[in-house]
């Protein structure tokens, strides 16, 4: 098994990082470029929602004072990433799915993150106990 752990501060500023850090540590453990690409732009779109979402209403030195933790493991044919941040929490199971229809009437925005990471990865989970966040995306690997 393959363990990596990496904080990032809780900014729209850290987002390439964020894919960077995801991007080379999955280069180097032989992800298939497919793979990597889908798990990637998962991870740019739960860290993006993390800051927008659960930190955008919180004042300004709690947000220099947080992190969000990115782990990544790989055990056999899986990858397995968890943010963990202390932000606002939330029901991921309520976010109902994107209309297309409704977003380009200008009558409802958003949800198309949460929709993506579910399309990309073979599954999600989200936990919140005791003022941490846990964001768990799993990837079966192709090859």
């Amino acid at each position: 098994m393959f363990v990596v752990r990496h904080n990032f501060q809780v900014d729209v500023k850290e987002i390439p990082k964020v894919k960077s850090f995801v991007e080379s540590t999955l280069s180097n453990w032989g992800v298939s470029r497919e793979d990597l690409d889908d798990i990637v732009l998962a991870c740019d779109e739960a860290a993006t929602n993390i800051i927008l979402h659960a930190y955008g209403p919180v004042d300004e030195a709690r947000r220099k004072s947080d992190t969000i933790e990115l782990t990544l493991r790989k055990k056999r044919n899986v990858v397995e990433v968890i943010l963990r941040d202390r932000g606002i929490s939330f029901d991921m199971a309520k976010v109902p799915l994107p209309d297309i229809r409704l977003n380009l009437a200008g009558k409802r925005r958003g949800g198309f993150g949460v929709h993506l990471m579910r399309s990309l990865m073979s599954r999600i989970r989200y936990q919140c106990r005791d003022g941490e966040n846990r964001t768990i995306l799993l990837k079966r690997l192709s090859s």
